[in-house]
């Protein structure tokens, strides 16, 4: 479970790096009413690249992200990342067609396509819907939402899925079905 949870949490830190340093947003939901209809400012093709150490830690890309002046939410489509190590090979990466973060919240959302992996766990997350809340450490899917989690020996999906990031742990409220290998 503790591997699970660094996935997680290492996941949600690169998403959180891409709000915090862009700042900016893609909101389908909105309704076509004055400034608030279109973005104040809209990035294209961005690449965003975190350094610690001089070293690279961690790499965002987006088709677009879009930044609206009345709400802290920002909005990104088409989002890809991964995360390094000390000796810049790859621990996590990830990708989601759309991406909704509230950072002030420590609130996010990924839809569609969503794929999570761990490399040196060989654990893969895969999803159409998730949901971080950073305050309380918990990851949902929606209640009628398939999420598969993989590993070597291990395949197991089901919905209503729940992790818990405080203590490490994870489960599917609804019908499971799984393949574990020997």
């Amino acid at each position: 479970m503790n591997k699970y949870r660094d996935l997680i949490f290492t996941s949600l830190l690169v998403i959180s790096f891409l709000c915090l340093s862009a700042s900016c947003s893609l909101n389908y939901a909105q309704e076509a009413d004055d400034e608030d209809s279109y973005p104040e400012l809209l990035f294209n093709n961005v690449k965003l690249i975190r350094y610690d150490d001089g070293k690279k830690a961690a790499e965002i890309t987006a088709s677009a992200i879009e930044k609206y002046k009345t709400t802290d939410t920002s909005y990104a489509k088409d989002v890809t990342f991964k995360t390094l190590n000390k000796n810049g090979n790859i621990d996590n990466s990830g990708k989601c067609k759309y991406l909704s973060a509230d950072s002030k919240q420590q609130e996010y959302t990924l839809l569609n396509d969503i794929e999570i992996e761990n490399k040196e766990e060989k654990l893969k997350i895969t999803a159409k819907s998730l949901h971080w809340n950073g305050k309380s450490e918990q990851l949902t899917g929606g209640a009628e939402d398939i999420v598969t989690i993989q590993r070597d020996d291990l395949r197991m999906e089901g919905i209503g899925f729940s992790a818990n990031g405080v203590d490490k742990s994870f489960l599917f409220k609804g019908k499971i079905d799984g393949i574990i290998e020997n």
